[in-house]
Parts: C-alpha cells; sequence; structure tokens
C-alpha cells in the first residue's frame, strides 16, 4: 500500500480516499454471522434469497447499519433483541448510492441486530439484493 497526499495523485489515477473518525466503533464483517448463501464482494457482502439472514452483537445504546443503495436493492425487517425495530429498503435510483439505517435510544449494554431478507421489494426494483458493508456502534456516553 502507498500513501501519499492527495494532492500528489495523478490526474485519471485510482485512489483511496480514508477520513473515517469513527473506526473505533465499527464492528468487522469476521464478526457478523451470515446465513448461507451471501456472496462476498469487495466491500460489502451481498445476496438476493429471501429469507437470508445477518445477524450481529453489540455493546452501545444505537448501531447503524451501512451499505449501498442500488437499482436491484431489497427490503430487509430489522431487528433489535428479537422485536421488530423496522423494514429497510435498500433501493435506489442509481448503482452504489449510499445507504445506512440507524437506531438509538437503546438501554446501554449488549444487544443483537438481526436482518432477513423479505420477497417485498420497491415496485420500481429489479430484484432483491441486499448487502452489508458493515455496522457502526453508537456508544453510551
Amino acid at each position: 500500500m502507498l500513501l501519499r497526499p492527495f494532492y500528489a495523485v495523478p490526474e485519471g489515477e485510482i485512489y483511496y480516499l480514508y477520513l473515517d473518525p469513527v473506526v473505533e466503533n465499527r464492528v468487522p464483517l469476521e464478526a457478523v454471522t451470515f446465513s448461507a448463501g451471501w456472496n462476498v464482494g469487495a466491500e460489502f457482502r451481498y445476496g438476493n434469497s429471501v429469507g437470508l439472514t445477518a445477524e450481529c452483537a453489540f455493546e452501545g445504546t444505537g448501531i447503524r447499519w451501512l451499505g449501498y443503495r442500488f437499482d436491484d436493492g431489497g427490503r430487509a425487517e430489522v431487528t433489535i433483541d428479537g422485536a421488530p425495530a423496522g423494514i429497510a429498503d435498500q433501493y435506489g435510483p442509481g448503482r452504489g448510492l449510499p445507504f445506512d439505517w440507524q437506531i438509538d435510544g437503546l438501554a446501554p449494554g449488549r444487544h443483537v441486530i438481526a436482518l432477513r431478507l423479505l420477497e417485498e421489494k420497491n415496485t420500481e426494483s429489479k430484484d432483491r439484493y441486499l448487502n452489508v458493508a458493515g455496522f457502526e456502534v453508537i456508544p453510551w456516553p
């Protein structure tokens, strides 16, 4: 890996810029339990089989699910500690658009977030793909 200042990157050369002050709150994908059927991409896990699940334990007062919106994105049921917390929709009118779903205000302590890919999808979506790029814990003060 070569590190150099942004201004030193020649025009047309591919580069990656990392400015992430909350990286210490990120949960690595290796700490997430994925059911069978997920595909491994360069930046995220993804799949489109109805019923796919992903689960992550965390300690904090909230969590953000990070990923991307796509024109073939699907919907997931999100639960926290086994209780319904919402439906997240990863459909977007383009490809690779930023996505995050967040819940906070939980009691301080250990929790489990679980995602399950639903059959229902946005009528505009070309498919029902779900992706997980990671999770970010919202710590208690």
